[in-house]
């Protein structure tokens, strides 16, 4: 569901931006944030999650290219083309950031617990009761 929304408002970004008006680019620019945050981030975390999942045994036992498609020419071709057609693309929109990811927000998970914890109990709390 939120994928396709991120579709829907992508294309309707594209459609602003290259529309022939002006003030669309306001819309184009709202479009596009809406499509990253409903549609790329949502895909991204289920993608993580998912690959997390897989342990490095489970990734190990189902390589890409394998004996059995040396057998096979056509196979092994066809692999490698997918590989090189659309590897650019999943290292941008995947590897780089689950591996920025892994290495930069996941060490930190226990400070920004922290952190929001500190910041709710001491901060959010007593300034929403001064407020009331």
């Amino acid at each position: 569901e939120f994928l396709a929304l991120g579709l829907v408002m992508l294309i309707g970004s594209l459609g602003c931006y290259f529309g022939p008006a002006t003030p669309l680019a306001v819309a184009a620019l709202a479009l596009g944030v809406g499509a990253f945050l409903f549609g790329y981030v949502p895909w991204f975390v289920v993608t993580k999650e998912a690959f997390d999942r897989l342990g490095d045994e489970e990734i190990a036992r189902r390589p890409i290219l394998s004996r059995d498609d040396l057998g096979r020419p056509c196979t092994l071709i066809l692999k490698l083309a997918v590989i090189v057609a659309v590897g650019p693309f999943a290292l941008i929109l995947f590897f780089i950031p689950y591996l920025l990811v892994r290495l930069v927000l996941s060490p930190l998970n226990g400070a920004v617990l922290l952190l929001m914890c500190f910041f709710t109990i001491y901060v959010a709390r007593p300034l929403g009761i001064a407020m009331a």
